[in-house]
């Protein structure tokens, strides 16, 4: 370590001065006012207000660079001068007199920038010797200017009692020199370090360093920097005096000081293998001329620099002198046990003691002589004493310790008298914290108990007087003891800064060894251990070493590795430190926060690809329109610099020390390029104390699943002449209509998207809000998935493939549209989900007979309104499709003409009416009709067996028909013909072409299909009677008497009653009528009979199925 006091540059300074280039400018210089170095008085500069007047304020404690312009700095320094009441022992500015206030306001222009000018670089390739070179040059004021106490009060006291940082934190550095110089005529302080890196393919020389510049015109009293001194034991070669006043004159004056940085350097770099002489030699050479840059440089900063300052002063009180400071020392507890004194001025004997007492004294250690007629020519001296059995320090809150003063005479002949008497009149006393209790005599002393207690939640003074006051004839005199004033022993970082908790930032895979040192504060005993605590499978090798006692430098080595993917964040792992001994222990922690170089992005959730999630969700709390809900991130931006010291550090921006760009967002591929172009975003600035953004999208997006959504997001930021990149790797999350919910949710899930996501007309999106609560669960559910599929169409598809959904879309303005595609979504659904069964032959027609149906009803479901199917003309035409389905199909006279499709034809009909029939038992209230389910519950009627509950009613209403009752004759009769075989009713007629018939009269009273239904659903034994037959006159051979003789086969039947039907004119029988009960097992072979007849080559689904709880929605279906 070199340290030399020299003048730099000294032609250029002598030029500069000379011709008035610095010339600062201050203001009522001829006044005087008090000094900055009075050992009784005061020197504070964070007084709001005294006696209901404002007072001058500070704006920090040093140069504050421009954000507008960094060749600009300014500085507001105030100064006030307190006069306190030394006579309680301590100073406090409640009850203080201000003596006088000054302000200082001092402009500097014409910094050293590098937007300025004041960079130089070189580089190139040397062909001959195979190697490639640069050297670079640079000088600038830094924005975070070094604070008073890192530079402290002027070129003595960096150089004496500051130095030691300089070593400890650049050990590695091959040399290290700290320079006194003069810059513009301010004393100054120029730090060098100096380093060498001599490999095999690269030579480097750098060289870094700061300049530090005290602005006399902005004085400061040593106060200020006196207790931080003190306070780091950094004191080499010098005992500082007790004496406040001799204290402030080892420290000197103290200014202000402004920061200059420079660096300057070499580098030679070679793939092939170039000689390692020939590239140290080049370097070298390099290195002598970057050097030279630097002065000039320093030359040209010096004749730019201006200073300019204004002080104002303000005096209130003149020629003040403060209470009890006559007789009053102020002295520092000592760091051991045992008993320490101060000696009386010999002026203050006779005025303090009297000279009663000093002579009796004086007298009485006398052992022979003048036989006590002193005529006062024997003075004694007096001094003040003081034992205690500890050192310097009393811990906050524990029991008191034990204090004892004495008062001793001293005669010429140096002999040490007790004076009991004298030590009857001290006072032990304090104040602030310390409380002192018990002042009573302990044999020659006198005793009392003192302890400090502390405030909660608020301030603790780290120090503490203890007062011993002699109390005179004429006068008093004092010792003020100073005691440090401890709590629980803990740990210190000197550059924990601003952190809540010690923190050192690094970069991710620099190699670096990072160092700060620490201090153990507030052990009565020196820690017989002081350990680390480092988890395991950190990256990271640490160590401890031992400055001085109580200091240590803590080493942590960076073993990261730069990361390889994408997911470029700050890793942070923790560091804790461990010291004790017998009876005291302190903990502490510090984290090490791993940043990669330049930028990097915080505060968001990361795949397992390394892409960073960014929502794209609605906003559910708000029925805002556009309300998405925005992303936040917080950008960190690091990089590599020499701190104030040289040591090289990663320095953590400011949030106002960078201001990042982004550019558009880019996607990876053909999807994610549209989408890129068409989502609406914002990206801003949250006020906060981090660099923190919000990623905001002005419509909701939706992702398909299996589908995400990757893109990149470019940042830049410049660093001086360096600009990084981070092309961050995002994956917008869309939403979606997500999982089914229950009807208020889905209305609720419905009107936002349909007002939030992209490419939706905006009348559409009311109507749709408006229109909503007629829909049903089912429905809403539709329409948020067509929403959201369009969107993803919208945003990933070229335009023209969009225009085509879009003019559909546009088209389906009225809600009367809707109504018709929530048809053909059903009727998709049923296509879909009996597809290759041959179901088509039913559910084709059933389709075509339903958008008849939605015609006629399609005003009476829009507006919520109750529907009277019987009155329908669709209902009717499916009737009369039946009746001419069976009149068709057992006619006779023109032949069985009924074709596959005619049948498929009625059972679609079938189809409709159940559907007709679904709308009206589900309609509510509230007039809301659930169409789309009406059709899918179909599913369970499609089976043959459900068929024939519908086509049930059906035939009961055929009966009905004249003509539908003379076709079903014949069927009837074969049917009966195959119940009751024994019977001969098929010769009971003849037709006009002779062929045997059976005939039936007053078909139109029977019930027999209705019964057969409600037998179906359990009601009960079915009785058919009142059926008609024409008389024939072979039936007589099968009577005798008034009754009929048959052959039935009674187990058929429960009962079978003849009875003889006789003309009222003539008396002649005409018919017999037949009274039977039937059992139901025989009329369901009737229905199954009549219905295969009709409907047995019918593809029917062969099981039921389930309609989904949660609607499918095919894009394909659009055909409303």
């Amino acid at each position: 370590m070199k340290i030399r006091r020299k003048t730099y540059f000294a032609t250029v300074l002598t030029i500069a001065v000379c011709c008035g280039i610095i010339s600062p400018l201050i203001a009522q210089a001829s006044e005087k006012g008090y000094s900055y170095t009075d050992p009784n008085l005061v020197y504070n500069m964070e007084a709001v207000e005294y006696k209901g007047e404002e007072l001058f304020q500070s704006k920090g404690n040093t140069f504050h660079i421009s954000s507008e312009d960094s060749s600009v700095a300014t500085a507001v320094q105030a100064v006030q001068i307190w006069a306190p009441d030394w006579s309680k022992g301590y100073a406090s500015l409640s009850d203080a007199v201000l003596l006088q206030q000054d302000l200082y306001e001092s402009t500097v222009t014409g910094l050293p920038t590098y937007e300025t000018g004041y960079s130089k670089a070189d580089e190139g390739v040397n062909n001959v010797d195979e190697y490639s070179f640069w050297r670079r040059t640079g000088l600038h004021a830094p924005n975070m200017q070094a604070q008073y106490h890192e530079v402290l009060g002027n070129p003595m006291q960096y150089l004496k009692y500051n130095i030691g940082r300089l070593q400890l934190n650049n050990s590695e550095c091959d040399e290290i020199t700290a320079e006194e110089i003069t810059f513009g005529g301010y004393p100054a302080v120029i730090t060098r370090l100096y380093r060498e890196y001599l490999g095999d393919e690269e030579v480097g020389i750098q060289c870094t360093g700061n300049i530090y510049i005290w602005v006399t015109e902005i004085p400061r009293s040593p106060e200020v920097y006196l207790s931080e001194i003190l306070q780091r034991n950094e004191i080499e070669n010098i005992t500082f005096p007790e004496s406040t006043e001799e204290r402030y004159k080892v420290l000197g004056e103290c200014y202000i000081a402004l920061e200059l940085s420079y660096n300057y350097g070499s580098d030679i770099s070679s793939a092939r293998g170039a000689d390692k002489d020939i590239m140290i030699d080049a370097a070298r050479s390099l290195f002598d001329l970057a050097e030279q840059d630097f002065k000039d440089l320093m030359a040209r900063a010096e004749n730019s620099i201006r200073f300019e300052t204004k002080k104002t002063m303000d005096i209130k009180v003149k020629n003040y002198k403060p209470k009890g400071s006559a007789g009053l020392v102020n002295t520092s507890a000592e760091k051991e046990a045992g008993e320490t004194n101060v000696s009386i001025p010999a002026a203050f004997t006779i005025v303090i003691i009297g000279a009663g007492a000093a002579l009796a004294g004086a007298g009485a250690s006398d052992s022979g002589g003048n036989g006590g007629d002193n005529k006062g020519k024997k003075k004694s001296r007096y001094k003040m004493c003081l034992r205690k059995s500890f050192g310097d320090a009393i811990r906050y809150d524990k029991q008191p310790v034990s204090v004892y003063a004495r008062m001793v005479e001293i005669t010429l002949e140096g002999k040490e008298i007790d004076r009991p008497d004298l030590t009857a009149s001290l006072e032990i006393f304090s104040g602030g914290n310390l409380t002192v209790e018990g002042n009573s005599m302990a044999g020659n002393y006198m005793g009392a108990l003192v302890s400090a207690q502390s405030v909660p939640g608020g301030q603790n003074p780290s120090e503490g007087i203890v007062s011993i006051r002699f109390n005179g004839e004429g006068d008093s005199f004092q010792n003020n003891v100073t005691f440090r004033l401890i709590g629980k022993p803990y740990i210190s970082f000197l550059e924990q800064g601003k952190y809540l908790t010690m923190t050192l930032p690094m970069l991710l895979g620099d190699g670096e060894t990072y160092k700060t040192p620490f201090i153990l504060n507030d052990f009565l005993d020196k820690p017989t251990s002081v350990k680390l605590e480092v988890v395991e499978d950190v990256p990271l090798n640490c160590e401890i070493e031992e400055l001085e006692e109580n200091q240590y430098i803590l080493k942590v080595k960076n073993n990261s590795s730069k990361t390889e993917t994408h997911q470029a964040v700050k890793q942070t792992f923790s560091i804790g430190i461990r010291a004790e001994n017998h009876s005291e222990l302190a903990e502490n922690n510090l984290n090490v926060e791993l940043y990669p170089e330049g930028l990097s992005i915080r505060e968001l959730k990361f795949d397992e690809k390394g892409y960073a999630f960014i929502e794209t969700f609605d906003n559910e709390n708000t029925e805002e329109w556009g309300d998405v809900l925005p992303t936040g991130f917080v950008i960190d931006f690091v990089v590599p610099e020499a701190d104030q010291g040289g040591r090289y550090r990663a320095r953590v921006m400011e949030p106002e020390e960078f201001s990042p760009v982004f550019a558009r967002l880019k996607g990876t591929d053909d999807r994610t390029n549209h989408l890129a172009e068409r989502l609406k975003y914002t990206i801003e600035e949250i006020t906060s104390n981090l660099k923190e953004y919000k990623f905001a999208p002005q419509e909701a997006l939706v992702e398909e699943e299996g589908k995400p959504y990757y893109l990149t997001l470019p940042i830049s930021c410049s660093y001086g002449d360096q600009e990084y990149i981070l092309d961050l790797p995002v994956r917008l999350l869309g939403g979606g209509p997500g999982p089914m919910d229950g009807w208020d949710e889905e209305f609720s899930k419905m009107k936002r998207i349909v007002s939030r996501v992209g490419g939706i007309n905006p009348e559409i999106a009311r109507m749709l809000r408006e229109n909503g609560k007629k829909m049903s669960t089912a429905e809403l559910r539709l329409v948020n998935k067509r929403i959201c599929q369009d969107a993803i169409v919208y945003y990933t598809k070229d335009a023209s493939e969009y225009e085509k959904i879009a003019a559909e879309l546009d088209n389906m303005i009225y809600y009367a549209e809707w109504l018709k595609w929530f048809g053909d979504q059903a009727f998709s659904y049923l296509i879909s989900t009996y597809h290759g069964n041959k179901m088509d032959a039913i559910l084709s027609p059933a389709k075509d007979i339903f958008a008849t149906l939605l015609g006629e009803i399609i005003g009476q479901l829009a507006y919520g309104e109750q529907i009277d199917y019987d009155t329908l003309e669709v209902g009717k035409n499916i009737n009369a499709a039946f009746d001419n389905l069976i009149t068709n199909a057992f006619d006779d006279k023109i032949g069985k003409k009924v074709s596959f499709k005619q049948a498929c034809v009625v059972v679609g009909g079938f189809l409709v009416w159940k559907i007709a029939k679904n709308i009206y038992d589900n309609i509510d209230k509230d007039g809301k009709a659930d169409l789309y389910s009406a059709i899918t519950a179909t599913t369970s009627d499609l089976t043959a067996m459900g068929m024939k509950k519908i086509a049930g009613n059906f035939f009961d209403k055929a009966l009905k028909n004249k003509v539908v009752q003379d076709n079903l004759s014949k069927p009837l009769g074969k049917w009966l013909q195959n119940i009751v075989p024994d019977t001969t009713l098929g010769k009971w007629s003849k037709d006009s072409k002779g062929k045997d018939i059976f005939k039936m009269i007053d078909f139109n009273k029977s019930d027999i299909f209705q019964k057969y239904l409600e037998e179906f659903f359990g009601m009960g034994m079915v009785k058919v009677t009142e059926i008609d037959m024409a008389a024939v006159k072979d039936l007589h051979e099968l009577t005798s008497g008034g009754s009929i003789q048959s052959t039935v086969d009674l187990s058929a039947w429960p009962k079978i009653d003849w009875s003889t039907v006789v003309n009222e004119q003539n008396g002649q029988q005409e018919a017999y009528r037949i009274s039977i009960n039937l059992i139901p097992e025989s009329l369901g072979k009737l229905y199954d009979y009549l219905f295969g007849e009709l409907f047995g080559n019918i593809p029917f689904a062969k099981e039921e199925k389930q309609p989904p709880v949660d609607p499918p929605y095919n894009p394909e279906g659009n055909i409303a």
